[in-house]
């Protein structure tokens, strides 16, 4: 499997995983056209805080992920959180979610970064891959005001 950044030509092809992404039991809340809109754009003016990644395998594009970027004091440096990791369900169960976190922890070495994600309670089944993978749970409550 390749890992890419976003092209120009990725955006129908975004838009619709992500829709599907948004609609399926890994997100807890619904988005407009317009926050894909303007997180597509984000990304092609080269932001320091969010990137998109296409994984590939040949020509085909199987899924993606948005990677956000933070400092935090208490981890002594950079985060990267998987803020979406959207696999299409013909290729799931196929270790391509398994293979992005091998790409990912070698393109953000973990001497100089620290890795996130939130998982919907829902999703029991990207929990454990998580888990696998050396993820554990936070013992934080997460906030947000919007």
């Amino acid at each position: 499997m390749q890992v890419r950044t976003f092209k120009q030509d990725d955006q129908t092809e975004y838009y619709q995983m992500a829709e599907a992404f948004y609609h399926s039991d890994a997100a807890v809340t619904n988005i407009t056209k317009g926050q894909l809109r303007r997180t597509f754009q984000e990304i092609m003016k080269n932001s320091p805080y969010v990137k998109g990644m296409m994984l590939c395998e040949a020509s085909q594009i199987v899924g993606y992920a948005l990677l956000t970027f933070s400092w935090s004091c208490e981890m002594d440096g950079i985060i990267v959180t998987v803020d979406e990791l959207f696999i299409k369900p013909k290729y799931r169960s196929h270790r391509y979610g398994s293979q992005f976190f091998k790409w990912l922890e070698t393109a953000y070495d973990i001497d100089d970064y620290s890795y996130f994600l939130e998982v919907n309670p829902e999703n029991p089944r990207a929990r454990k891959l998580y888990e696998r993978l050396g993820y554990r749970t936070c013992p934080y409550i997460a906030m947000l005001k919007s």
